[in-house]
Formats: C-alpha cells, sequence, structure tokens
C-alpha cells in the first residue's frame, strides 16, 4: 500500500489502474473468458463485461451465484493472475495517451496523487513493471488492501488516508460506472475517461474525457474546488 506521506499540496488525484492508466479491460475479458471456459462456464463478451471495474473476488461470488461451485476461490483467482501475466508478456500492455505527461505535470507542480484499483496487488504490479510505471507511484491501493472493493469507497478512502490529503480534496480519474460510485461515496470529485464505457454510463461524474490528454493540473484542481464549494457539474 505504501507509507502515509506529508501532503506538498492542498488537493490529490487518484488513478484507477486498468482502463485508466493501462489498456488492459480487453486482455482482462479474454483472460476471463479463457478461465470460465476451462470450467465450461459461459463466456459471452457482452455478458462479462459488465465485471470491469468490479473485483476478481466479486466477479468470482456473482459467477458462483449464477452458476454454482465451479472452483475453489483461491484456484479461480490463481489462474486469472497467471493468464494476465501470460498475456501481456505475450502482446504486450499499452499505456493510453495522456497518461505520462499528466503524471509529469502532477509530479513537477507536486501535487499528490496515488493508484487505488480493484484489481489485486499481483495484477498492479505486473501492470507497472511492463509500462515502467512502476516508479511512478509511490502509493497504491488495491483489492487485496480494504474490507470491500468498488464501489465502495474503501479503496479511495484508504488512498487519501495515505496521502495524509482530506478526501473532500480528492480527484479521482475513473473508466467504469462502480468506480465512479466508489468517488461519489467517498466524496471526491470525478472524472470518468470513456476508454471502457460510453458517457451515457459514465453520467454521475463531474467531468467525462474522451482521452487523458484533455486533463490538466489546473482543470483537477478547479474540480476540486468545484466540488469543496458545491458546485458540481457535468
Amino acid at each position: 500500500m505504501g507509507e502515509p506521506r506529508s501532503s506538498t499540496t492542498e488537493w490529490a488525484v487518484i488513478f484507477d489502474c486498468d482502463g485508466v492508466l493501462v489498456d488492459s479491460e480487453p486482455l482482462s475479458l479474454r483472460v476471463l473468458q479463457a478461465v470460465l471456459r476451462q470450467y465450461q462456464l459461459p463466456t459471452e463478451a457482452h455478458k462479462l463485461r459488465e465485471y470491469c471495474g468490479h473485483s476478481d473476488q466479486d466477479t468470482y461470488r456473482d459467477l458462483v451465484s449464477r452458476f454454482g461451485l465451479f472452483v475453489e476461490q483461491e484456484r479461480f483467482l490463481a489462474d486469472i493472475i497467471s493468464a494476465y501475466k501470460q498475456i501481456i508478456r505475450d502482446e504486450g500492455l499499452r499505456v493510453f495517451p495522456g497518461v505520462r505527461p499528466l503524471i509529469e505535470s502532477l509530479s513537477k507542480q507536486r501535487v499528490c496523487y496515488a493508484l487505488g484499483s480493484s484489481g489485486p496487488k499481483a495484477k498492479i504490479e505486473a501492470s507497472l513493471n511492463a509500462t515502467g510505471l512502476n516508479q511512478a507511484f509511490l502509493v497504491t491501493v488495491s483489492s487485496d488492501d480494504v474490507a470491500q472493493p468498488k464501489p465502495a469507497p474503501d479503496i479511495f478512502m484508504a488512498c487519501a488516508r495515505l496521502l495524509n490529503i482530506h478526501p473532500a480534496r480528492c480527484v479521482v480519474i475513473e473508466d467504469s460506472p462502480a468506480g465512479v460510485q466508489a468517488a461519489t461515496q467517498a466524496g471526491m470529485a470525478c472524472v470518468a475517461v470513456t476508454n471502457t464505457f460510453p458517457r451515457s454510463m459514465l453520467d454521475g461524474a463531474d467531468l467525462v474525457v474522451d482521452d487523458l490528454s484533455e486533463l490538466s493540473v489546473g482543470i483537477l484542481g478547479d474540480l476540486v474546488s468545484a466540488a469543496r464549494y458545491g458546485a458540481r457539474s457535468k
């Protein structure tokens, strides 16, 4: 998770990982399909896409509720991680446009930031190592670190605590309805990017963009200020 930090600014940014930093959602969908195929379960992509933004543990529990016990949870989670690591070794992993410049701008202006993902720690580490982003994040919170992953606010609240920033002074960058809901429940401003879901499914966010290149430190700071004073707008 990282260690608590002394804040250098009065506000902070929290990034989701899958679908925000890295283009991993299509790969994760293929991984889930392949693992379910091993257990003779349905693999229709349009039905499995609903699990984007949710933890693998929640995905497993929902699958068991629908199809009955098909494998023990520990084995399922291990299969998912193993297959994900293999696919990014074989095919690589793309960082979305605008990610690196935005992180560089935040660093230059000494704005604190963290990573908060519903993915397990092993998956986050694999993604960051594969893309060279592993040195960028001193604070990361995964589904392994909290009692309840997204859409509960626990992950984002833990990020704020580690950054030593009040939740109301944080802005979250997300790509899924579950993530937007988690940010809202945490009392944080939220930017949604349409990398995974259409705008119509992200309308709970304060701002929706098609690309992180549309964002700047100034825009993110303004969102935090607007949320603080109740002037939130879509």
